[in-house]
């Protein structure tokens, strides 16, 4: 077998999580001291949640003791919300509302004096959520982790044909091949994450390359986080086209 692979990682189902939970020392619900110098292993069907605490001014003293624990994600997840819809149809609902009124109290306060209903969607609110809820904002942890495991794997297999490269052989043609693969994978890879912190315009060279990759990799069919990625990357291609219009 060949050593060269792309790194993929595989979401532990409900059936595994007693098997995971062992595995990780019954450590599962357990809150542990945190310090932002710890490097805490991600681990499949987990995510962590930190509990942290500013200094009081005036006190000097904390509430607590910052602090993490590691939860199962298997009863969150997107088919938990996609089967549950209707139940969450009326939070979501006021939910996003609300994110929309601040936005309309945002424009008033610049000094508009009307609202131009037409802006007015659900592009906007997901842009504005992006934007201002670091919760729900994309990482370049969770990017990273995503293309691992939908990107990765179909983009090796078609750079693979395209570039005609032989991973099984030795041979020092072959081998700058394969090092060459490795690096395009890499690269597609840091300008995916670097939807994460998008500083001025992305070059339209660029956008479309990544735009390709994810078509041969059929990533809308790879869950709410690669769906997401598109929006993120059409939205920042609507941004760039009318930056470049202002000109």
């Amino acid at each position: 077998m060949s050593n060269l692979t792309a790194n993929t990682t595989t979401p532990a189902t409900t059936a595994e999580l007693p098997e995971l939970a062992a595995s990780l020392d019954q450590e599962l619900g357990l809150f542990r001291s945190y310090s932002n110098t710890m490097d805490i292993p991600a681990e499949a069907g987990t995510r962590i949640v930190k509990a942290l605490y500013q200094v009081n001014k005036q006190t000097k003293t904390k509430k607590a003791n910052n602090a993490f624990v590691r939860i199962p994600t298997s009863h969150l997840t997107e088919q938990t919300i996609i089967d549950s819809i209707e139940k969450l149809a009326p939070f979501a609902l006021g939910w996003l509302r609300t994110v929309e009124n601040e936005l309309i109290k945002k424009q008033h306060a610049g000094g508009a004096l009307e609202v131009n209903v037409d802006s007015l969607n659900l592009d906007a609110i997901l842009a504005a959520l992006e934007e201002s809820d670091t919760s729900a904002r994309l990482t370049k942890e969770d990017i990273g982790a995503w293309f691992d495991s939908s990107m990765a794997p179909k983009l090796l297999a078609h750079l693979e044909v395209k570039l005609a490269v032989d991973l099984e052989a030795t041979d020092a043609e072959s081998v700058a091949k394969q090092t060459r693969l490795i690096k395009t994978i890499e690269a597609y890879k840091g300008q995916f994450a670097g939807l994460a912190n998008v500083k001025g315009m992305i070059p339209e060279a660029n956008r479309e390359a990544m735009k390709t990759a994810l078509d041969i990799c059929e990533a809308a069919e790879s869950g709410l986080l690669g769906r997401r990625i598109i929006a993120k990357l059409e939205t920042l291609s609507k941004s760039d086209e009318g930056l470049l219009e202002a000109l």
